[in-house]
């Protein structure tokens, strides 16, 4: 199987979950405001305990993403840009370093 196959056969979604614990998880798509698109391979780096960002993936044409959104609760997302420095990737990582993400 090739990574092509992989991503392929894989359903993309834009679903929100939440757990206190690790253990039990609890869907809240319901409840959220996500506007960013059903994506795959994401990241996301929590800063301070304050906000969350969530950078790239690939969506459901098998584009690459390079979109930033942030989040103060997980549920309510907004968009940072579009358009950023970076280009476009899969399987990368992020972390938060210094003041820097």
């Amino acid at each position: 199987m090739t990574n092509q196959d992989i991503i392929n056969n894989v359903n993309i979604l834009s679903d929100i979950w939440t757990s206190k614990d690790g253990k039990v998880w609890n869907d809240v798509t319901e409840l959220s405001i996500s506007p960013y698109s059903p994506r795959r391979n994401f990241k996301i780096v929590n800063v301070h305990d304050i906000l969350l960002y969530l950078v790239g993936g690939i969506n459901d044409k098998l584009e690459v993403l390079n979109d930033v959104w942030k989040s103060k609760d997980g549920l309510n997302w907004e968009l940072v840009t579009s358009k950023p420095e970076f280009s476009p990737r899969l399987y990368f990582t992020l972390t938060y370093f210094n003041n820097q993400i």
